[in-house]
């Protein structure tokens, strides 16, 4: 059975690469998380990586990473530290805001039964 592998922030420099290490190897199947699977950044990545299943997904939001963990074997997680809000959330006193969309990664991961998560 081939092995599905979910990766937070497919569009982004970390999750990018791992795609695109994973997709060379042929080995898995690989589900795409964005906030946005319907931007310029995901379309050019769709472009290049054929069979990569793409969904929404938001490190605020537990259940839409849930749902787009269902039926995943391991989860590639990254924080959006940079990400324009969360600087501003810091910024303003919520020093939560980063450990929280990390929190919400490991809970949704094991609400949908994820066997590994990196």
């Amino acid at each position: 059975m081939t092995k599905l592998v979910a990766i937070v922030g497919a569009t982004g420099l970390q999750g990018s690469s791992v795609l695109k290490s994973l997709h060379a190897t042929g080995k898995y199947k690989l589900r795409a998380l964005s906030r946005n699977p319907d931007s310029n950044q995901a379309a050019s990545l769709k472009a290049k990586y054929s069979g990569v299943e793409w969904v929404p997904a938001n490190l605020d939001d537990t259940a839409s990473l849930r749902k787009a963990f269902q039926g995943a074997n391991t989860v590639f997680g990254v924080t959006q530290f940079f990400q324009k809000d969360i600087m501003e959330r810091v910024e303003h006193g919520d020093v939560d805001a980063e450990f929280n969309q990390g929190k919400n990664i490991v809970d949704a991961a094991i609400a949908a039964g994820v066997d590994s998560i990196v």
